[in-house]
């Protein structure tokens, strides 16, 4: 497969992976407690809305006002109102193997997805994304990496324990064993729910991808 092609199906794969997380994102509350675990979705509340001080509250250190609360407005004394706080940034894992890590083996080279994905979700969220490429080239549940000897579980496990939570956790993981290893696919399903298990538990939502096709490998 030429460089170019292999460039134009990372850049598809972005924006499929960016359209699936938007619009789970953005789906309305009755669909995200359905689209979400039912754990995350209870955790969610609601904001209140931002407390605000009058000038002379803040030069006499008096709390601020309740979101239900109002101050006395006198003549020269203005109201201040607190800036909204920015937004966190969304935080995404994404494991996989050297489809994840975008190898392009005819250039030497990685394309990784993840680099147009936190620019899509950027720009279609409005806010801050910050996208963790955590891939194995050539690693799956029981194969081994190509240059990292790991598989993939464990080193899941890892990513997880060792960093902040993540908003979401992406798994395109599988086509090695399927074609290296020759596993059964039962057997693969298994495995991934050894990732899929503490990744919510660490109160993350999962978004699993089924192994893509690979021409000349994988037919359907």
């Amino acid at each position: 497969m030429g460089s170019r092609t292999m460039m134009q199906r990372r850049v598809a794969h972005a924006a499929a992976v960016t359209a699936l997380l938007a619009a789970l994102l953005l789906a309305p509350r009755a669909d995200a407690a359905r689209l979400v675990p039912a754990k995350s979705a209870a955790r969610a509340t609601p904001r209140s809305r931002t407390p605000f001080k009058t000038a002379a509250a803040l030069e006499s250190g008096a709390p601020a006002a309740g979101p239900d609360a109002t101050a006395p407005l006198e003549a020269g004394n203005a109201t201040v109102v607190a800036a909204p706080e920015p937004l966190a940034a969304l935080r995404v894992l994404a494991l996989g193997d050297s489809i994840t890590q975008g190898s392009v083996p005819s250039e030497n080279a990685n394309h990784p997805y993840t680099l147009q994905l936190q620019k899509r979700l950027q720009a279609k969220l409005r806010r801050p994304a910050d996208v963790t490429n955590a891939a194995v080239g050539g690693a799956g549940i029981f194969a081994v990496g190509f240059n990292n000897p790991v598989t993939l579980v464990p080193y899941a496990k890892e990513m997880l324990a060792k960093n902040a939570k993540f908003d979401w956790v992406i798994c395109l993981i599988g086509i090695n064993d399927l074609l290296r290893m020759g596993r059964p696919a039962d057997e693969v399903m298994r495995g991934l729910n050894d990732i899929y298990t503490p990744a919510l538990a660490s109160g993350s939502n999962v978004l699993a991808i089924a192994p893509l096709a690979a021409p000349g490998f994988v037919s359907k």
